[in-house]
C-alpha cells in the first residue's frame, strides 16, 4: 500500500518517473539540511540571552523575596540587576526570549518532520527501483562495494 500511495502521490507511470523522484529527494535532502543548519546557527548566536533568561527566572523568586525585606538574597538581587540590565542593552525580555526559544523548537521539529518524510519517500522510491531494475542495482551494488575495497585499499595520509 505504501508503494502505491507513493505512485499515486507522485503521478508516477514509468521507472524513469521513480528514478526521476529519487535524484529529486537527494536535492530535498540537501535543502533541508541547509535549512536545518541555519536554524541552528540562530539559535546558537541566541545561546547567551537564553542562558541569561534561563538564570533570570531561578532568580526571581530570591529577587522577590529580597524585595519583600530579606536581606539574605542581596547578592543574588545584585545578579538579578546585571543580569536585567544586560538583557535590557540587547533589547529584548525574558518573555521575548521564551517565544524565541519556542520557536526555534518549533522550527527544529518541522524541519525534522520534513527530513521522514524525504527519508521515507527516498526509501521507498529506491525499494521501488529495486522491484523494477533488479539486475542494474546489483550491477550498482557491486560496483559500490569495489569502490569501498579499493579505498580501504588506499594508505591513510
Amino acid at each position: 500500500q505504501e508503494n502505491y500511495l507513493f505512485l499515486v502521490h507522485h503521478e508516477i507511470r514509468t521507472s524513469v518517473d521513480i528514478a526521476i523522484i529519487s535524484e529529486n529527494m537527494e536535492e530535498k535532502k540537501k535543502e533541508i539540511a541547509e535549512e536545518k543548519s541555519c536554524i541552528f546557527k540562530e539559535r546558537a548566536r541566541m545561546k547567551l540571552l537564553f542562558d541569561i533568561a534561563v538564570e533570570l527566572k531561578e532568580l526571581s523568586e530570591m529577587e522577590s523575596c529580597y524585595l519583600r525585606g530579606e536581606m539574605l538574597f542581596e547578592e543574588e538581587h545584585k545578579r538579578y540587576g546585571e543580569l536585567s540590565e544586560k538583557l535590557k542593552k540587547e533589547g529584548y525580555s525574558v518573555e521575548q526570549l521564551e517565544m524565541f526559544k519556542l520557536h526555534y523548537h518549533n522550527r527544529i521539529a518541522e524541519i525534522r518532520e520534513k527530513e521522514t518524510a524525504v527519508r521515507r519517500e527516498e526509501r521507498i522510491a529506491k525499494r521501488l527501483l529495486e522491484e523494477l531494475m533488479p539486475a542494474e542495482t546489483e550491477k550498482q551494488h557491486l560496483r559500490e562495494e569495489n569502490r569501498k575495497a579499493e579505498r580501504e585499499k588506499q594508505p591513510v595520509l
